[in-house]
């Protein structure tokens, strides 16, 4: 079932993004994607922030195997925007 993130969360991801994104020099700014069942927000021009909750650990190891399956395999015509994980990790879980 899904429940819309409150103002405080969106908020928070928010402020949590940015950070990452400042990091890693990943470009300026963040945007928000509308949807999605996790935050997902545009870092920059060329990247993305996405943010798994703890109990969504499962997902994140699923998506990170993919991200390094695909990479360079796909017949985009710049190898430069192949999506890949530039870097993963994450808070501990209590």
């Amino acid at each position: 079932m899904f429940t819309a993130a409150s103002s405080s969360e969106r908020d928070e991801s928010a402020v949590i993004a940015d950070a990452i994104r400042a990091e890693l020099s990943l470009g300026s700014g963040v945007t928000r994607f509308a949807s999605g069942s996790v935050p997902v927000f545009a870092a920059g021009a060329d990247h993305v922030v996405k943010m798994f909750p703890p109990g969504e650990r499962s997902f994140f190891e699923t998506e990170r195997a993919a991200l390094a399956r695909i990479h360079g395999a796909l017949s985009i015509r710049r190898r430069a925007w192949s999506p890949r994980a530039s870097a993963t990790g994450g808070g501990t879980s209590s």
